[in-house]
């Protein structure tokens, strides 16, 4: 009676965990009294209860103890049985849960011995471990072998259960996501589509795998930039999470992928109302945050689209005040808000206050990203605002520094070093040296011809070295 106790406490709505432990625990103590032994089935599976108990509270370890005490006495009373089968089964789902995937894989394939020699091929069980068996394949990428088991799972579960079924449903989402992970869309789009047909028929309307269903289809025409189908499927799942949903944090990830679509569409006004809503959820649900920084970084690229700059420089300012408060380290998400502060500066004119960020920006992408493509960008618009200042050795310095990143991200001859290369060259130009600027002009030419490049590309090196005519004296005559 304890033990069905606590399986009552445990499975019930609203179930008390600790009393369903303490139930399960004292029907072990119970059982020991009257046997004078451990060894009995019925404390085995007590301890397998235990087990699930501690499963459902995210315990993993403890799980894990609970089960393997729970296996060793059921397989010494009961041998191959389907409850031995089950404790395996149960060990499998905690090791995957711990990230233990060959060891879940061994106790699944255990399962799956087990279950066929009491079943047979037809039925659930089978199909639930052959897609487990398939959710640990596609983890380990042997993409292949995770297809045949899903497809097996597929292929079973639609014989024994019916093609509308909810794992039937369960298997071909899973495909789904082996698909869109091997990158094949179609595909993946085709299995998702069929898992929401028969999610649609068997699921109440608020079960949340129909909301992630159609983000994940929604998704996929995100990323093949069809906005309109894009936009559709994730005003279903907002059509639902307002309807049955209480979590407002989904919520606001469905509005976030929303005002990205609108925002790809030119819906600027719809992009930013749809922010707005987003940022209210988040702020009430976590205050200052990494997603609340990231929403108004969105907005603030909004505006910058419909030409409110200023309105979006008080917006990437909060979003700094955000981020830096969240970490005192150098990261990439403070040095992209850093830049675009430097950017709007720059575009209203204020080159001193642009030039700091810049800066700032530069040493923020140092520390945190190293000598990459965007800190190449950076130097080229500090090397810009240093010879719009006429502080020119400072301009080819940080034009130096642009252009050996480029030479290392891009090779030699990307036009981007000719285009840094031409910069370079004009400022040795102004400042008299020939040599470094004939240096620079002919390698960026160098560059240009190499990778057949136009005629207008060619013209800029032939007004610089025209300019150089018109400053050098003609040569005397021979004597």
């Amino acid at each position: 009676c304890l033990n069905c106790l606590g399986v009552l406490h445990y499975i019930m709505p609203n179930g008390d965990s600790e009393m369903a432990l303490k139930c399960l625990r004292d029907s072990i103590r119970l059982r020991k009294q009257l046997l004078g032994s451990e060894n009995h089935a019925d404390i085995g599976t007590a301890w397998n209860n235990i087990g699930r108990v501690y499963f459902q509270l995210t315990d993993y370890e403890q799980a894990m103890v609970a089960y393997q005490r729970g296996l060793k006495i059921r397989r010494n009373e009961l041998g191959d049985s389907l409850d031995v089968g089950a404790t395996v089964f149960n060990i499998g789902q905690c090791l995957h849960q711990l990230g233990e995937r060959d060891g879940a894989l061994q106790n699944y394939k255990e399962f799956l011995r087990l279950a066929k020699r009491h079943f047979g091929e037809f039925h659930r069980d089978i199909v639930i471990v052959l897609t487990c068996i398939g959710q640990i394949l596609h983890e380990k990428k042997e993409f292949d072998e995770a297809l045949k088991a899903f497809q097996s799972a597929l292929c079973l579960g639609r014989a024994s259960l019916g093609a509308f079924h909810p794992e039937v449903a369960i298997t071909l989402n899973k495909m789904g996501n082996l698909h869109y992970e091997s990158g094949d869309l179609s595909a993946a789009l085709e299995r998702y589509h069929d898992g929401l047909k028969v999610e649609l028929s068997v699921l109440e309307a608020g079960n949340p795998n129909i909301s992630v269903t159609y983000t994940n289809i929604a998704e996929i025409h995100k990323q093949r930039r069809e906005f309109d189908l894009a936009l559709e499927n994730y005003n279903k799942v907002l059509e639902l999470q307002r309807s049955f949903s209480t979590d407002s944090l989904e919520l606001a990830n469905t509005l976030s992928c929303v005002a990205y679509v609108l925002h790809q569409k030119g819906d600027y006004q719809g992009s930013l109302d749809i922010n707005q809503e987003c940022l209210q959820l988040r702020r009430d649900a976590l205050g200052d945050h990494e997603e609340v920084g990231a929403t108004l970084t969105h907005i603030a690229l909004v505006l910058l689209k419909m030409d409110q700059h200023r309105v979006a420089l008080e917006v990437l300012t909060e979003a700094y005040r955000v981020r830096t408060k969240l970490s005192n380290k150098s990261n990439r998400d403070i040095a992209f808000t850093l830049y675009n502060i430097a950017l709007i500066y720059h575009h209203l004119g204020d080159h001193e206050t642009a030039l700091r960020y810049y800066i700032e920006t530069a040493r923020v992408e140092k520390d945190a990203l190293g000598k990459g493509r965007d800190l190449s960008i950076t130097f080229y618009n500090i090397a810009q605002l240093y010879y719009q200042k006429g502080e020119l050795e400072l301009a080819v310095e940080n034009f130096t520094q642009a252009l050996k990143i480029e030479r290392q991200c891009f090779g030699e001859n990307h036009p981007t070093c000719a285009r840094t290369l031409n910069e370079i060259g004009n400022i040795h130009l102004q400042l008299g040296n020939m040599d470094g600027m004939m240096e620079a002009y002919t390698d960026a030419l160098r560059i240009y011809r190499h990778g057949d490049g136009d005629d207008d590309q060619l013209v800029v090196f032939g007004i610089g070295l025209w300019r150089l005519q018109c400053i050098l004296p003609e040569a005397a005559g021979a004597a």
